[in-house]
Formats: structure tokens, C-alpha cells, sequence
């Protein structure tokens, strides 16, 4: 994790090892994990139909970066950057059940795993604001 700058720019936050251990709480959930089992397996067949037939419009496509839905999905991971291999590997690091009851695919995006460390810092919000890339 990369030290921030604290809001008047005088103080810097200290470096702290955070780590999470791998988890995947959707297995839990049957329906999902049938979901999840069925999507890795149409990425090994590259099969763009399925794939493209279960992307939501409000899905999130980038961390951060503002693209949602369908054409971003095409753009980004199929078109540009071997988007099959990529989202198959996602799926297998495992997800987590958000309080939303929302997914959230890879685990390691989970603010809610790293909740009770982040809490520790002396700056909480402003940490939370650099684990996020919100400056």
C-alpha cells in the first residue's frame, strides 16, 4: 500500500501491512456458485453470447475507472485484454457477500475485509481514502 499525503499536504501517513487471507463466501450460496461454476466454464469455451447474456448494465467493469455495463464490458475485457482468461481467474480468487447483498468479485476488493485493520490508523478516513485512490 502506498503512504498518502494527509488533506493539508504537511503530514504523511505512515506505510502499515495489511493483509487479508483468501476467502470465498459465495460458495456458501448455491445458486451463486452454480452461477459462478457455469460463467468460468462459457470463459473457457469463449462463449462471448453467455458471457455478454448475464452482464448486468449497472456492472461495474473497472475498479475506479467509471465504465458500467455491457459495451464497457466488451471493450475491456473482451476486445482489449483477454478478457476471458482475466474474468475466469477473477471468478476464481473467490467473491464476497457484500451488506448491499451485492457480489463483489475478486475477494481482495472487499473494503469489509480489511475494515478492522483500516480502523487501527490513527487517520482511518483518510487511509480509506488512499486504499480507494480517492486523494
Amino acid at each position: 500500500m502506498n503512504a498518502c499525503e494527509s488533506s493539508k499536504g504537511q503530514d504523511k501517513l505512515s506505510y502499515q501491512t495489511i493483509s487479508v487471507q483468501p476467502v470465498d463466501e459465495t460458495k456458501a450460496l448455491p445458486d451463486l456458485s452454480l452461477f459462478v461454476k457455469q460463467l468460468i466454464e462459457a470463459s473457457e469455451r469463449k462463449d462471448t453470447a453467455f458471457v455478454l447474456s448475464v452482464v448486468d448494465d449497472s456492472a461495474a467493469v473497472s475498479y475506479g475507472g467509471g465504465l458500467y455495463g455491457k459495451e464497457a464490458f466488451l471493450q475491456e475485457f473482451i476486445r482489449y485484454s483477454n478478457g476471458f482468461e482475466k474474468l475466469k481467474q477473477v471468478l476464481e480468487l473467490g467473491g464476497t457477500v457484500e451488506e448491499d447483498d451485492t457480489y463483489l468479485f475478486p475477494y481482495v476488493q472487499s473494503y469489509k475485509l480489511y475494515k478492522a485493520q483500516v480502523d487501527t490508523i490513527d487517520d482511518g478516513h483518510r487511509y480509506r481514502q488512499c486504499l480507494s485512490g480517492v486523494q
